[in-house]
């Protein structure tokens, strides 16, 4: 029978995985190799005190393993580097260096030796501070350990004290500065517009688009969708300006049909064969939601449904509903989600309401957790990750120190529990005016950011906190992407 207080394999594997990133970036944030060595293991031990919570909360919430443990690493890495004064230091736990430089042990010990190690230090640890840089300012305040039967395992503290004159836990600033770059396949690095207009959609049909770009500022204001081969089409619609009818969500989740309205009717464009239905009299309350390929909310009282043709009552406009994301072809939903600003009505709190179109009841829930009370009203599209996520745009609700610059944020909460997870703080003035697109994965969004006539598109890791570049704009106008979560 192995040791029953030996480090859990699940501990060994994270070690391996995390050790070598965060002595980097510890580095770094503390500009001495001994100091960061010793950094980082003080932040491992405290995930060993925490790591029977961690992973519940990654089964709770239905999380690839180890990304609550992520999570806390950031917030504790976040927290030193305000109290060192270098809040915009960047974690990225997914890149780290080949070789580990060791400084306070000699030779380089396997992870096995290593995670028993933090392991065994956190099981005798009974109250300590973690310090940074051998002795500046602790952040952490260790709480009485508890009693229990069983296995000999590290008992649990509480999470990180907040640092007055930094974010809290969870909270970053959209960084400044030129990005690093990542691509998108189907996504060119720079984003053009055809010089000459591109072949009509109804003469020459797409399988399928990656993006609508709907221009401003063009003559006509057209509208042209990007195949994923690159190939360019003219969606020639019978709406005047259509280009300036596209709405972030206009674009269906697999890339086959487009919906736009305006104060006359709407039309569904099939991409795939450039037909057109239009409904009169339909018109859009706001950006159209598609609760599935086939079901596009309108307005609340137009629900179409593509494969029956019919437009039916809804329950709620789409102001406020969640367009969902990684969903099967034809996977049709019997629910809607809701995220409803604080004041609506006038005493009522910033809430998740879920609702279940076929016995029209729905389930009221306030949101939770201590990034909460800096929510304030929703702005723009809120999109999904499954049942377990969704982020949505935000005007601050204030409670963030005097130092912080904030116009926009994005936040990620759970709809399960109404948890505020986390929030992306960002400045207009310096970074663009944002705008929501999508998912390209659980742990990243795309957003668009709108600054002196053009745009770029970033990627922000929720968990490593990293924010890359996908594609620079050269031009003013609405994009739509199509869900990028789902494979070819």
């Amino acid at each position: 029978m192995g040791d029953r207080s030996a480090a859990p394999p699940e501990f060994v594997s994270y070690v391996d995985r995390r050790l070598r990133a965060l002595e980097a970036a510890a580095s770094r944030l503390t500009g001495d190799d001994a100091h960061a060595e010793r950094l980082a293991g003080e932040m491992l031990t405290l995930v060993a005190l925490r790591w029977r919570r961690l992973t519940r909360s990654d089964t709770r919430h239905e999380l690839v393993a180890g990304t609550s443990a992520d999570l806390y690493v950031t917030q504790l890495f976040q927290q030193e580097a305000a109290e060192l004064g270098y809040p915009r230091v960047i974690l990225n736990l997914e890149k780290a260096p080949q070789e580990r430089r060791r400084t306070l042990r000699a030779g380089q010990l396997p992870a096995e030796d290593e995670a028993a190690l933090l392991w065994e230090g956190a099981r005798g640890k009974t109250r300590r501070r973690l310090l940074i840089a051998g002795g500046a300012g602790a952040v952490l305040a260790v709480v009485a350990l508890c009693r229990g039967g069983g296995a000999e395992e590290p008992q649990e503290e509480a999470l990180p004290v907040e640092v007055e004159t930094g974010l809290p836990g969870g909270a970053q600033q959209m960084p400044t500065g030129v990005l690093d770059s990542e691509t998108i396949p189907g996504v060119p690095e720079k984003l053009s517009l055809p010089t000459q207009t591109p072949p009509p959609l109804g003469q020459n049909p797409l399988p399928r688009a990656i993006l609508l770009v709907g221009s401003t500022v063009l003559p006509d204001q057209p509208l042209y969708a990007l195949a994923d081969n690159g190939m360019w089409r003219h969606i020639d619609v019978g709406m005047r300006a259509a280009g300036t009818l596209v709405m972030p969500n206009s674009l269906s989740p697999d890339g086959k049909a487009v919906v736009l309205s305006n104060t006359f009717e709407t039309a569904v464009v099939d991409l795939t064969t450039g037909r057109q239905r239009l409904l009169p009299g339909v018109v859009a309350s706001a950006g159209p939601v598609w609760l599935s390929e086939q079901q596009v909310l309108i307005n609340p009282s137009a629900l179409f449904d593509r494969a029956t043709d019919r437009v039916e009552t809804a329950l709620a406009g789409p102001e406020n509903v969640v367009t969902p994301r990684v969903r099967e072809a034809d996977d049709r939903t019997n629910t809607m989600i809701e995220l409803l600003s604080a004041g609506q009505p006038l005493t009522a709190p910033a809430r998740v309401r879920r609702w279940n179109l076929a016995e029209k009841t729905s389930v009221t829930i306030p949101l939770s957790g201590r990034l909460a009370d800096l929510v304030g009203p929703w702005e723009g599209a809120a999109i999904g990750y499954g049942d377990g996520l969704v982020a949505r745009l935000c005007r601050p609700a204030g409670n963030l120190p005097s130092s912080v610059r904030v116009s926009w944020m994005v936040a990620v909460v759970s709809p399960k529990t109404g948890e505020v997870s986390r929030l992306l703080m960002i400045d207009s003035a310096v970074s663009g005016v944002p705008i929501l697109l999508g998912w390209e994965s659980e742990r990243r969004l795309l957003l668009a950011l709108g600054l002196r006539g053009g745009q770029e598109v970033v990627s922000w890791d929720r968990v490593s906190e990293k924010v890359v570049r996908v594609t620079q704009a050269d031009f003013v106008g609405t994009l739509s992407i199509r869900d990028l979560t789902r494979v070819a």
